[in-house]
């Protein structure tokens, strides 16, 4: 009985070189699939014998692999502040975070500074406050340009509105006129509507 012949000029990660006992040639034997072989560059791969080859392809749990670059859950899109990491939902794209998670201040103290269809969003006003003309003004301030006028939120938050109900004072009966109200009653501290 001679010496077993030497096949392993063809092994690999993923294969043993054995003997075909049929006719004495060497022959691959693949691994189990499953079985841990070189690792990639990649940190967020799993490095995985599959058919008899080295595999990279699958994303390890808890982690996204977008355009060449491993994140983990959570982690933001760097280009979108709106877009991060959501393995639960794509391991190989970014994924849009809820409507109404916080993003970058745009600087306007009254704007509501949210992600909406992921993308920042800085159109909603915040309750209680008027944007008008790039100004914010808190509810019931007057227009510092007529003080017929005011933030009222629950009118408009884009625009002054008429004062509805004024105290009676003979040197604010030019307001109401300006305001197209006149005043029911001499004595009487509401001004009404025309």
């Amino acid at each position: 009985q001679g010496s077993a012949k030497d096949c392993s000029s063809l092994d690999t990660d993923c294969r043993d070189g054995v003997c075909d006992p049929a006719n004495g040639n060497c022959i691959p034997q693949f691994k189990s699939n499953g079985t841990m072989c070189t690792a990639d560059a990649l940190s967020c791969t799993v490095d995985q014998c599959l058919n008899g080859t080295c595999n990279h392809d699958e994303v390890a749990a808890g982690n996204c692999l977008v355009s060449g670059t491993c994140y983990t859950s959570g982690a933001n899109n760097p280009m979108n502040e709106c877009e991060a990491c959501a393995p639960a939902t794509s391991q190989t794209a970014f994924s849009d975070k809820s409507d109404g998670a916080s993003c970058a201040d745009d600087g306007v103290t009254c704007t509501v500074d949210q992600c909406i269809g992921g993308v920042c969003d800085h159109t909603t006003i915040q309750t209680g406050t008027c944007r008008i003309g790039g100004t914010c003004y808190n509810d019931g301030t007057d227009n510092p340009m007529n003080e017929c006028e005011e933030c009222n939120a629950s009118a408009s938050q884009s625009a002054f509105t008429n004062v509805e109900r004024l105290e009676y004072n003979p040197e604010m009966i030019s307001c109401a006129i300006r305001a197209r109200f006149y005043v029911t009653d001499p004595g009487s501290p509401i001004i009404v509507q025309r």
